[in-house]
C-alpha cells in the first residue's frame, strides 16, 4: 500500500467573459472529467465534478479537485444546476475548455460564457 500526502491542493481560478470580451458578473462553472464513462452513475458527491458559482468583479474559483484532465464550461445563472442531466455532458463536452490540473501547482484558465443547449 502507498499513501501519498499532498500538502498542496489543485486549485483552479480565472474570469468568465461574455462574447465581447467583457466580465460576465454572475454564473457557474462546470468542470467535469474528460473521461466519457465518469460522466454517468457518478453518485451523491462525485469526486471529479464540481460547480463553481461566482458573483461580482472577482471570477471563479475551484479547489477540491483530484488532479487530471477536465473539461471546464461557464454558464449563466440557472444552467449550472442541468449538469445533474444526463445528457449536459455530451452536450457540453464539445464547447468546453480542456484543462489539466496538477497537484500543489494553480492553474488559471479564463473562460467564455456558453449556453449549452440539452437535446
Amino acid at each position: 500500500v502507498v499513501i501519498t500526502l499532498i500538502g498542496k491542493p489543485v486549485t483552479l481560478s480565472g474570469m468568465v467573459r461574455d462574447r465581447q470580451g467583457g466580465v460576465v458578473r454572475e454564473g457557474s462553472v462546470i468542470l467535469f472529467p474528460v473521461e466519457r464513462e465518469l460522466w454517468t452513475r457518478f453518485g451523491v458527491n462525485p469526486p471529479r465534478i464540481r460547480m463553481a458559482t461566482f458573483f461580482g468583479r472577482h471570477g471563479y474559483q475551484v479547489t477540491t479537485l483530484p488532479a487530471g484532465e477536465y473539461f471546464a464550461i461557464a454558464v449563466a445563472g440557472l444552467q449550472g444546476d442541468e449538469w445533474h442531466d444526463p445528457r449536459f455532458f455530451p452536450a457540453a463536452a464539445s464547447l468546453a475548455t480542456r484543462v489539466t490540473l496538477t497537484w500543489g501547482t494553480p492553474a488559471v484558465q479564463d473562460l467564455t460564457i456558453r449556453q449549452v443547449v440539452i437535446k
